[in-house]
């Protein structure tokens, strides 16, 4: 299955994705810090991306099985962040 994840640098997000991998699952990691990704595996593509930008997001998006949202807030984002998100993300 080919899983595009959202929040891959997150406690939750992580851990889902070594699950998967271990499973062997293909997944594409949709990140902002690239850097903050410390799994490595030949079934994990990690793209650098915003998640605000709806084109950029449905370009990375495209082709994949399953969109699996693992998104988080910090103590500095308001409720209205992942509202947003969630919108962008089912469009």
């Amino acid at each position: 299955m080919k899983i595009f994840l959202l929040g891959a640098t997150g406690q939750t997000g992580s851990i889902f994705m070594k699950m998967a991998l271990e499973r062997n699952h293909k997944v594409t990691a949709y990140v902002r810090s690239p850097v903050k990704v410390l799994l490595h595996n030949e079934n994990l593509n990690i793209v650098k991306g915003d998640v605000f930008s709806l084109a950029d997001m449905s370009k990375a998006m495209a082709s994949h099985d399953v969109v699996v949202s693992c998104l988080g807030r910090n103590n500095n984002d308001k409720e209205t962040v992942i509202t947003k998100m969630t919108e962008i993300i089912i469009k």
